[in-house]
């Protein structure tokens, strides 16, 4: 089995490279619409064609189960995990309904895509991560509905259309394309091409994320509050993990889908959902904190939940 240092010292440079994004913005070497400018890219390019990258010639992606199993599994866990976060949240004195609201989406939505990805590189094949970019098409689902909806109070159809992104496009394209041939379709120089960017997409989005975590931590406030700290790491790097893996002790998974759930137990809290609770009305202050926090602490439970995993499955 894989020991704890060993998977330590692959996760650490995920977490030195958001540091160095941190540093750049801090130091003034990137603007805010530089930041801007550059996630623009990574949505609408680089990521786009890392998802075609791993869908085109996916195998375990031309079978129609595993496309909606894996949606539906993104979806659920994201979901029970804001009901499971929401029912929590009183006993760490979160007790009104906007604190609430927003501890429970920052809590359930874990970094499903910079950080995910290249920790399951290390350990599963490119098909499982193919599985895995289609399991984010249903947290995204979760998110834009379940989500926002916590945070604002109120559902809005019109979100909907919000959670059809250029990757989750990428990969309602990309999927039938590989139904079709996959790599067959397209000349080698295209390939090419899409697996330069691709390689570009995940250094490039983690370091931006450092850079969009610096502006959120100016703009936050910094009255510190223990409770959304202590919470914060609790449902997301003890309770919802557990959940997350005994629930696939239970539902027979298949095996690439297991790999996923695996990995997204393990993850800290998403930076996104702090500028989703901050547009839609929620606790920008409480919503940064609780990230922060997981995020820190995920540098050592990130290796025990996924050993945890590996030892429960005999990976």
């Amino acid at each position: 089995m894989v020991d704890y240092g060993t998977i330590f010292s692959a996760v650490l440079p995920v977490f030195l490279l958001v540091g160095l994004g941190w540093a750049a913005r801090a130091r003034g070497w990137f603007s805010a619409q530089g930041e801007r400018e550059v996630m623009r890219l990574v949505v609408y390019l680089l990521y786009p064609c890392l998802i075609f990258r791993f869908v085109l010639g996916n195998e375990l992606l031309r079978e129609s189960s595993v496309v909606v199993e894996s949606v539906a599994t993104g979806y659920l866990f994201v979901a029970g995990g804001v009901l499971v976060s929401a029912l929590c949240a009183p006993l760490f004195g979160i007790r009104e309904a906007r604190d609430r609201g927003t501890f429970a989406f920052v809590a359930a939505t874990y970094n499903y895509g910079y950080v995910a990805i290249p920790v399951a590189s290390l350990f599963f094949s490119d098909a499982a991560i193919g599985v895995m970019l289609v399991v984010n098409v249903g947290v995204d689902l979760a998110i834009w509905t379940v989500g926002v909806s916590v945070v604002s109070g109120s559902f809005n159809r019109r979100n909907l259309k919000k959670a059809f992104s250029p990757p989750a496009v990428a990969v309602l394209i990309g999927l039938p394309l590989n139904y079709l041939g996959g790599h067959d379709l397209f000349p080698s120089a295209a390939l090419g091409l899409i697996d330069m960017l691709a390689a570009c997409a995940i250094p490039v989005g983690i370091f931006i994320i450092g850079v969009a975590f610096c502006e959120l931590a100016r703009e936050s406030g910094a009255r510190l509050r223990p409770g959304v700290v202590a919470g914060g790491v609790c449902m997301r790097h003890l309770v919802l993990p557990a959940l997350m893996l005994g629930a696939t002790c239970v539902i027979p998974f298949s095996p690439a889908v297991r790999d996923v759930v695996i990995v997204h137990a393990a993850m800290p809290c998403g930076i996104f959902p702090v500028v989703l609770a901050k547009h839609y009305g929620g606790s920008g202050n409480l919503a940064f904190q609780a990230v922060a926090a997981s995020c820190l602490a995920g540098m050592l439970t990130i290796p025990l939940w996924i050993k945890a995993g590996f030892w429960l499955f005999g990976n």
